[in-house]
């Protein structure tokens, strides 16, 4: 999934594990939906996740002109998209679900059904807090040793 501070931009929902050819396969489709304006504007925060750091992704971000930053070592509550995640499990956990099948179409329903964009800026400021705390707490340490 890919969020603003104020929109989800593409999602995807796949059943198998995410490997560089289907993250490549999403970052396609999110620019696709993207203005030139929206690519220019804005950075891409991704984690860490090794699918992501592949060379040829690499090339792809620089052949697509996507300016990519990568997040601090991996911690849930300096990730927005786990806040997201964790939003969509707690409405998901509130109903029952007969099937996978069902179980993928409430997760698309509560994604279009506007609930989460309703609290993406709440998100998007707690998510930028914890970051911003982080590196108040540790502007002295060298991160390139």
């Amino acid at each position: 999934m890919a969020v603003s501070n104020n929109k989800i931009f593409h999602y995807m929902i796949i059943q198998e594990s995410t490997n560089n050819k289907i993250f490549q396969k999403f970052m396609n489709e999110l620019i696709e939906k993207m203005t030139d304006e929206e690519k220019m504007q804005n950075f891409i925060v991704m984690d860490n996740l090794s699918c992501h750091l592949t060379s040829d992704l690499f090339s792809f971000y620089h052949d697509k002109k996507l300016k990519i930053l990568l997040n601090v070592p991996y911690q849930s509550a300096w990730n927005m998209i786990e806040l997201v995640f964790r939003l969509i499990k707690n409405l998901t956990y509130k109903r029952l679900y007969k099937n996978r099948d069902e179980l993928e179409n409430g997760i698309i329903e509560i994604i279009e059904s506007g609930k989460i964009e309703e609290t993406l800026n709440s998100l998007y400021a707690e998510t930028l807090i914890h970051y911003l705390n982080f590196i108040n707490k540790n502007k002295e340490i060298d991160l390139n040793k």
